[in-house]
C-alpha cells in the first residue's frame, strides 16, 4: 500500500526551487564558521549540489559528531528543522542525507540521560511528516497465496472473491501524533524515521549509507569477524574447515574484546527499529549502482546483526541477518550460479566428506535449537509454577482469615457448627498437596534440562 507525501501537492517552480536552495545555503556559512564554495550557489540546482558536495556532507558531519551536539540550542539541528519544515522535496532530501548521522548518535548517547533536544526535534519533524502522508493508516502488504489466480498462474480452487479473505500482512502499524520523545516511543520515532530514508534511499549518496552502515556496527556491539567467511560445501577442503573452526573458536575471545570496545554504544534493538534497518542493509547490499565499499561497508554490519542475533537467541532476527548474509555472497560472487531445484548425483566419497561437513555444521545450529526449546519450555513451567504459587497464597490468606475469625468467634464463645470445621481441614489439605505438587514441576524442569543438553552432546558425539 503507497501513500503520497504531503509535499506531493505543493509545487514550486525552478525559480522558486533556486531561491529557497540559495537561502539555505546562506543560512548554513555562519553556523559552521566557514565559507561555502561559490560553485553551490551559482549551480543550476542549488539543492541537488548541496545534496552531493561531499565536502561540505563531511564539515556538517563533524559538527554533528562533536560531543556537545544535538543539544537545544545547537544552530545546526535548527537549521536542519527548519530546511524540513520549508516542505521542499530537494531540500528535505539534504535532511534525510543526514539522518543515519542524526539517529546514531542520538541513540548512542540517550542511554547517558543526557539533553538532546536538538536531535529530538529533527526526528519529531520527519516523524510527523510521515504521519501526516499515512493519514492514520498502516503499511500493509498482500502476500500472495497460489489458492487465488494471479497474472501468473490460474488457480482451480473455488475461492470467495471477498478481499477480507486476502493474506495481509502489516509492515508498519499506524501511527499516533507524538510532541515529545519519551523513552518507551525512542525506537518507535526513530524506525518511523528511517523507513522514510529507506523511501528515498535510492536518492541517497553513497556516503550517507556507509555512514549508516558503520552505525549499525555499533549498534550491534558483537564482533562479527567470525562470519566473515561462509562455509561452501562443495569447495571447500577438509584442512579448510578444520582451519575455519580454529579461528572461530579463536574468535570467541575477539567477540568478548570487541563487545568491551562497542559497550557504550550498544543499543537495544527491538523489531520497530531492526525491521527498518534491516531493510536499508538489503539495499546496500544488492541495490542497483552500489560501490564495492558500500557493499563490504554492509556485509559487515550484516555480521555484526546476525552475531548480537546469535547472542541474544532471537529467532526472528537470526533468520533475517543470516538471510542478509546469504543476499550478500551472492552479489560478491556473481559466477556463483547454483540451481537449487537441480538433483546432483555425486560419488560415494564425496557424499561421506561433505556429510561429516554438513554433520559438524549442524552442530551449532542443534546447540541453539535445544538452547532456544529449553528456555522457551522452562518459561512455560516458570509461568505455571507461578500460578500454583499464587494460588498457594490465596488459600494461605484465606486460611489464615478463617484463622482470625475461628479466634474472634472463640473468644465470644460461640459454637461453630461441624461443617466449617471439615472445610478449614480441607483447605489445609488442598495447600499441603499444592506445595506438593509444585515441588515435583521442579524436578521435572530440572530433568527435562538435564536431558536436552544430554541428547545435544550425544548428537556432538555421533557426529
Amino acid at each position: 500500500m503507497s501513500f503520497r507525501s504531503s509535499y506531493e501537492a505543493i509545487t514550486f517552480t525552478p525559480e522558486e526551487t533556486a531561491i529557497r536552495a540559495r537561502s539555505a545555503i546562506e543560512s548554513l556559512s555562519p553556523i559552521l564558521n566557514d565559507d561555502l564554495p561559490p560553485s553551490l550557489s551559482s549551480s543550476e540546482n542549488p539543492a541537488s549540489s548541496l545534496l552531493h558536495d561531499t565536502e561540505l556532507a563531511a564539515k556538517i558531519s563533524s559538527h554533528l559528531r562533536q560531543p556537545n551536539s544535538g543539544a537545544g540550542d545547537d544552530p545546526l539541528c535548527r537549521w536542519l528543522y527548519d530546511t524540513f519544515q520549508s516542505s521542499h522535496p530537494d531540500l528535505e532530501l539534504v535532511v534525510l542525507r543526514f539522518l543515519p548521522i542524526i539517529s546514531g548518535i542520538y541513540l548512542s548517547r540517550a542511554k547517558s540521560r543526557k539533553p538532546l533536544a536538538g536531535f529530538e526535534a529533527v526526528l519529531l519533524a520527519l516523524y510527523s511528516h510521515e504521519t501526516t502522508a499515512r493519514t492514520g493508516q498502516a503499511t500493509t502488504v498482500t502476500i500472495p497465496c497460489i489458492s487465488r489466480s494471479s497474472i501468473y498462474h490460474e488457480s482451480k480452487l473455488t475461492t470467495n472473491s471477498n478481499a477480507s479473505d486476502l493474506n495481509i500482512a502489516v509492515l508498519s502499524p499506524s501511527l499516533e501524533p507524538l510532541g515529545t520523545v519519551r523513552a518507551t516511543k525512542r525506537a518507535r520515532i526513530v524506525g518511523v524515521a528511517l523507513e522514510l530514508y529507506y523511501t528515498k534511499i535510492a536518492l541517497m549518496p553513497i556516503g550517507s549509507k556507509i555512514d549508516f552502515c558503520e552505525f549499525c556496527v555499533a549498534w550491534a556491539g558483537q564482533d562479527g569477524e567470525m562470519f566473515k567467511k561462509v562455509e561452501d560445501v562443495k569447495e571447500e577442503s577438509s584442512s579448510d574447515l578444520k582451519n575455519e573452526e580454529e579461528r572461530v573458536g579463536n574468535g570467541g575471545e575477539n567477540v568478548s574484546t570487541s563487545e568491551g570496545q562497542e559497550s557504550g554504544s550498544r543499543i537495544p534493538l527491538p523489531w520497530e527499529l531492526l525491521q527498518p534497518v534491516l531493510r536499508v542493509l538489503s539495499h546496500c547490499l544488492v541495490g542497483p549502482k552500489n560501490s564495492k565499499e558500500l557493499t563490504q561497508a554492509a556485509l559487515a554490519a550484516s555480521r555484526c546483526l546476525y552475531a548480537r542475533a546469535l547472542h541474544d537467541v532471537n529467532p526472528r532476527m537470526i533468520l533475517a541477518t543470516e538471510s542478509l548474509l546469504k543476499l550478500g555472497k551472492m552479489t560478491m560472487d556473481p559466477t556463483d550460479k547454483i540451481d537449487h531445484t537441480e538433483i546432483i548425483i555425486e560419488d560415494n566419497a564425496f557424499q561421506s566428506e561433505s556429510g561429516a561437513r554438513l554433520c559438524k555444521k549442524s552442530i551449532p545450529d542443534a546447540l541453539l535449537a535445544g538452547k532456544a526449546l529449553t528456555e522457551a519450555i522452562n518459561q512455560c513451567i516458570e509461568s505455571t509454577i507461578g500460578e500454583l504459587l499464587s494460588a498457594v497464597g490465596n488459600l494461605q490468606a484465606e486460611q489464615q482469615q478463617q484463622v482470625q475469625e475461628f479466634q474472634v468467634l472463640t473468644k465470644l464463645k460461640l459454637a461453630l457448627p461441624s461443617p466449617v470445621v471439615k472445610w478449614c481441614r480441607t483447605s489445609a489439605a488442598v495447600r499441603d498437596r499444592l506445595c506438593l505438587l509444585v515441588c515435583l514441576l521442579f524436578r521435572l524442569q530440572r530433568r527435562f534440562t538435564h536431558w536436552c543438553y544430554y541428547q545435544i552432546a550425544d548428537r556432538k558425539l555421533k557426529c
